[in-house]
């Protein structure tokens, strides 16, 4: 047991953090006003997501640490869930709306996901988490995004998660979820 006042630093990328409580964590975030109204803009058609992070991860120490996906990453894990989803068309979602219609112009029947003005970043998330697939990036955002999935969703993740070895990830990915090997642009 500890002591308060406590302070808890780090990634937290595992479901294992919360096993006993998941499904009242899952409850929670969706019983959220803000992630049910972006889950029910998303709902029209089935779809898979493509979760690809830029932002800090263009900051050369951040990305020495955690790894820059190439768009090959992506245009492999798309081509791979269409196999299992069949041909369903693609919504890229990402802190950089420009990557984001770089990425979609390139692909077949696909278009970036564009946040309405006031969006917040429940409601991403909720759009996010009715994809009937998703290739996630090595962000906490895509792990929620793809653990929060309505359904049994087909989830592509990257491995290694972090550029630096060092960091033990063994625990971070859900058994259910397929990984794809990359190599991280420096």
């Amino acid at each position: 047991m500890l002591s308060q006042p406590v302070l808890l630093d780090g990634n937290f990328q595992s479901a294992k953090y919360f096993q006993n409580a998941a499904e009242q964590v899952k409850m929670t975030i969706r019983a959220s006003s803000s992630f049910s109204t972006g889950g029910a803009k998303a709902r029209k058609e089935p779809f898979i997501a493509l979760q690809v992070r830029r932002g800090d991860y263009l900051n050369l120490t951040t990305r020495e640490f955690h790894g820059l996906l190439p768009e090959s990453y992506f245009l492999e894990g798309l081509s791979k869930l269409r196999e299992l989803l069949g041909p369903l068309p693609a919504v890229v979602y990402s802190d950089d709306f420009e990557t984001a219609k770089a990425i979609a112009s390139r692909l077949k029947h696909s278009i970036p996901h564009c946040p309405a003005v006031n969006e917040t970043a429940m409601e991403t998330l909720g759009s996010l988490s009715v994809a009937s697939g998703f290739c996630i990036s090595n962000s906490s955002f895509g792990w929620w995004g793809a653990y929060l999935a309505e359904s049994q969703a087909a989830v592509i993740a990257p491995r290694p998660w972090f550029a630096n070895p060092r960091v033990q990830t063994h625990d971070l990915l859900e058994p259910s979820w397929l990984t794809l090997g990359f190599f991280p642009e420096g």
